[in-house]
């Protein structure tokens, strides 16, 4: 089963996305992905954080 929804997951979608992806580490400079040894690809942290939360070295990629 999934986790019980959050007050603020209630609203409107767009801003529940918007929310969610601004906490995340996707798009920084310092993720990287990495072959596990199953076979699988995973994205980690090359500042040896855990990937999945955004932290106070967070740095947008600029293409």
């Amino acid at each position: 089963m999934s986790e019980p929804l959050e007050w603020w997951e209630y609203g409107d979608p767009l801003d529940v996305l918007e929310r969610r992806q601004s906490e995340r580490c996707v798009g920084c400079q310092h993720a990287a992905a990495r072959e596990d040894p199953f076979g699988g690809v995973r994205m980690v942290c090359r500042k040896g954080r855990k990937y999945g939360k955004r932290c106070a070295q967070y740095k947008e990629t600029i293409e």
